[in-house]
């Protein structure tokens, strides 16, 4: 007989009977499950009850012990331990005397533990573990240390993301479409063989994962439940992840086939207790091409108490050939309603003072994941000294005041450029990170973009913005800011990259100039212009009205408003805006223009420009308003049409040119009618 042989069944039998409830049979069971070698494992067996390891008193005290907590009477506890080999007289002694042992070893553990009351949290808690190992309950392990509070946080403190997390299936958030999937399959009772759950981390992968496998053995009916009960040992002993019909196994660190091929021996043997034997690989795509390759026969031919579930962030890395043996179900990201519902009810649960804010900045900051987000909370209640206050939590993540972006970004829709290296100092001093400033400055032109077009923005300040940026002009800042963060990781300072960005969103400003009082900002004092040259234009309209104009106080016709526009030194945008309209009136009242009825609102910064330079033209105040209507004659029409018939003769001229049309004869040529413009 093999001593490695004999020591491997030993130490196995010894690991059996840890867990204080197994009989000499039910070892001997287990073992043979393992071992082949039967002479080998009697051997064994008999040298445990010869030094009293099985039927002993210590073995039905705890025995004892565990079942009269489960609410059973001492004749069934009789019974029980005498049918697993313990003697008459062991049992009664057990029964009677029930305590004993544990009364003495409390006294020990006292004496030891009381002598180590300095420790720091992480060693009560690893004297907690050793107690709670020994059967020791709650009370009697919060008496060894008394009123020490170290020790009461350290045992009665769990963090959130594990305390709340999700018993069964209508606690999962934000995942209806696989929670709906796997209880439609239990119900009917097809359940697959293998499963993928993918998804981004904290989404609940690992927990569906779990509940899955407590609804397959949960043994509150004959059957498979959607609802697992949650207070059979089964269905305890997977949440407290003790079960042996369970096997949960961490892919990142078991990459190599051989412990693949020790789980694939085990498949064959039928669960101990359970109706499934359930394998979880956690981050399966961390496997080796071997391992994979080592699955595929029992994937796809598993016996029938087997399910696998596989849990992965990267499901693109797993084999095509794995895939298509498994169901795979996808898991979303969590929005940020839901998971700002789920803290406040876990706040109430909890009777933690809270402000919405702050809810909505640890949602935000969570990214979808739920679990990301009970950290965030657990963090911000420490740093907020039980509660949480919008303030603090800004301080924690780093957060900026809204507040100072907007103003930031109304500065470069002004052309300020020293409002916005003011507003830019202010948040500094707030120490973010300076891609989250860029971040949420794209943020805020994003909500303004969906404000101009859906007009669905409950915030004043993206409503006032919407209505004095251009929307061309906000897609240019939009493209700015992308194109600056996506630069981030490889520019050598963040702080340059992001002053840079901001001093490109000001130079192609098209609305203003950059202020003149920005010289400590700009390195040269040459004058610099933006595609508008609005101030600039005002000041340099030196363009009279036309002669038929100039005599008189109004414009007479649509004939003069044609000609007071060509003069006119406008923006591109503003053109675009007032060239395609007519003129309908113009007195002591004011100017009306008539404007197509498909044409959206002028913006207030073009309506301004335009305002300016017509007042700086006739100089006087004029009132401007726009009515829609059928536009007949406008500047832009008029020019078009200009351009058509001067294209028009140009092509007539080519065609009647006999020098031209003998030389496209000659080399039997041809002319594009698209290239042919009109000389200047």
């Amino acid at each position: 007989m093999s001593d490695d042989i004999f020591n491997n069944i030993y130490n196995k039998s010894l690991d059996l009977l840890s867990r204080r409830e197994h009989s000499t049979k039910e070892i001997r069971e287990k073992l043979l499950l393992r071992f082949d070698d039967c002479a080998v494992i009697d051997s064994v067996l008999t040298k445990l009850e010869k030094n009293n390891l099985i039927s002993n008193l210590r073995f039905a005290e705890a025995y004892v012990s565990s079942r009269k907590r489960k609410g059973f009477g001492p004749k069934k506890i009789s019974f029980e331990l005498i049918s697993k080999g313990v003697s008459e007289s062991i049992t009664n002694k057990a029964i009677t005397e029930e305590g004993g042992w544990r009364k003495a070893a409390k006294r020990v553990f006292i004496k030891k533990f009381k002598n180590e009351k300095n420790s720091d949290a992480k060693d009560i808690l690893k004297q907690k573990t050793f107690l709670q190992n020994r059967g020791f309950g709650f009370k009697e392990i919060e008496s060894v240390f008394g009123d020490d509070m170290l020790w009461f946080i350290a045992m009665s403190y769990e963090v959130l993301a594990r305390k709340y997390r999700p018993a069964n299936f209508e606690e999962v958030i934000g995942q209806d479409h696989v929670v709906k999937a796997l209880i439609n399959s239990i119900e009917s009772e097809k359940i697959h063989q293998a499963f993928i759950f993918s998804g981004t981390r904290g989404v609940g992968k690992t927990t569906i994962a779990r509940i899955l496998a407590k609804c397959l053995n949960c043994e509150s009916g004959t059957k498979p439940t959607s609802k697992p009960c949650n207070k059979c040992s089964n269905t305890t002993e997977i949440t407290a992840g003790r079960s042996v019909d369970f096997l949960e196994i961490d892919a990142a660190s078991n990459t190599q086939v051989e412990k693949i091929r020790d789980l694939i021996e085990t498949v064959e043997y039928k669960p101990a207790k359970g109706r499934y034997k359930i394998f979880l690989i956690d981050e399966v795509h961390m496997l080796s091409t071997a391992s994979f390759n080592a699955l595929l026969k029992t994937l796809e031919e598993p016996p029938p108490h087997v399910v696998f579930i596989f849990a992965t962030t990267n499901p693109e890395k797993i084999p095509k050939t794995v895939q298509s043996r498994c169901l795979q179900l996808n898991l979303k990201t969590v929005n940020e309603e839901m998971l700002n519902n789920h803290l406040n009810q876990i706040l109430q649960k909890e009777k933690i003072k809270h402000d919405d804010e702050s809810i909505q900045l640890i949602s935000k900051s969570a990214n979808g994941s739920v679990r990301d987000a009970l950290t965030i909370l657990d963090q911000a209640i420490a740093h907020g000294n039980g509660k949480l206050d919008r303030n603090e939590v800004k301080k924690l993540l780093g957060t900026i005041d809204d507040s100072l972006l907007f103003e930031l970004l109304e500065g470069i829709v002004d052309g300020d450029g020293k409002k916005v290296f003011d507003k830019l100092a202010e948040i500094e001093q707030l120490l973010p990170e300076y891609d989250v400033i860029l971040r949420d400055l794209i943020s805020i032109l994003h909500q303004v973009s969906l404000e101009q077009v859906l007009n669905n923005s409950d915030s004043d300040d993206i409503k006032r913005i919407s209505n004095k940026i251009d929307t061309e002009f906000c897609q240019l800042l939009y493209e700015i800011g992308m194109n600056s963060f996506s630069k981030f990781s490889v520019h050598p300072s963040p702080k340059e990259c992001l002053e840079i960005c901001l001093l490109r969103m000001l130079t192609f400003n098209p609305l203003q100039k950059l202020s003149e009082n920005n010289q400590n900002i700009k390195p040269s004092n040459s004058e610099k212009k933006s595609l508008k040259k609005v101030d600039e234009g005002i000041k340099k309209a030196k363009t009279p009205l036309p002669k038929e104009s100039s005599e008189e106080k109004f414009l007479n016709n649509n004939e003069d408003w044609v000609k007071l526009f060509n003069s006119l030194e406008l923006s591109p945008f503003a053109r675009n805006y007032f060239g395609n309209m007519s003129l309908f009136s113009h007195n002591d009242e004011g100017m009306i223009l008539k404007a197509d009825l498909n044409l959206g609102d002028v913006p207030e910064n073009i309506m301004s420009e335009f305002k300016t330079t017509v007042e700086s033209v006739f100089s006087n105040k004029i009132n401007i308003k726009i009515e829609k209507g059928n536009v007949i004659n406008s500047p832009i029409q008029l020019n078009e049409s200009k351009i058509e018939k001067e294209e028009s003769l140009a092509k007539d001229q080519i065609s009647k040119d006999k020098e031209i049309q003998d030389f496209v004869e000659k080399f039997n040529g041809k002319i594009k009618p698209e290239t042919i413009k009109p000389s200047k």
